[in-house]
């Protein structure tokens, strides 16, 4: 079945590599990316990302040297491996999620949320934003939740809702939860805002203290 361990080794270490760099905790690393491999961002609204890129050519030289050291099942072996690169990370960040992590690093989204903004007037917006947190641990956390803007120009939106805050949730022990804001937001003085409009796919920074993270 093997034709070359040491191919196959050098496919698993790159393999291995790859992951570890784009690996999704405890931030997002695929956000404002415009252009996805495999879930490596090669491409943002500034250009290329070259560890992206760099990654991508990994992956790519990994696959090869996979399908080279094997004689046999190399197709099958190929999708294999494509789906634990996929679904690994996933479930080892909710393996350390559940036993090691504390305060806002056992916090996980669950949902891809969504914000509707009407404007009232010149000077006010409506501001009204759900999606769904997860604490993982069996201790309350406590933190500050921003909306991150999802434009890749100036245009604000989501973080609009920051305007009306700070927002402070707490979520108790493994409670999961939806969130709910819907504030009047004050846009005097508030540059490239939007006048109304709907998003999905939010994404947020979490506060606590000196910890931060984006998700």
């Amino acid at each position: 079945m093997i034709r070359s361990k040491f191919t196959v080794i050098g496919a698993i270490i790159l393999f291995i590599i790859c992951m570890c760099l784009f690996f999704p905790f405890p931030d997002d690393p695929l956000l404002h990316a415009t252009t996805i491999f495999m879930s490596i961002p090669i491409m943002d609204h500034d250009g290329y990302i070259k560890a992206g890129v760099i990654g991508s050519f990994l992956f790519v030289v990994a696959m090869v040297l996979l399908m080279f050291g094997l004689r046999k099942f190399r197709l099958r072996s190929l999708i294999i491996v494509i789906f634990l690169y996929s679904f690994l990370p996933p479930m080892l960040i909710k393996v350390y999620q559940e036993t090691l992590a504390e305060g806002i690093f056992a916090v996980s989204k669950e949902d891809e949320g969504e914000c509707d903004f009407n404007s009232i007037n010149e000077s006010q917006l409506e501001g009204e934003c759900h999606f769904t947190l997860q604490n993982r641990r069996n201790e309350p956390v406590t933190f500050e939740v921003q909306l991150i803007d999802s434009f890749i120009d100036e245009t604000r939106m989501e973080s609009l809702m920051n305007e009306a805050g700070p927002h402070m949730l707490t979520l108790e022990a493994n409670e999961k939860r939806v969130i709910h804001l819907k504030e009047i937001i004050d846009i005097t003085g508030v540059k490239d805002h939007i006048s109304q409009g709907t998003s999905f796919e939010l994404h947020f920074r979490l506060i606590d203290g000196k910890d931060e993270r984006i998700l």
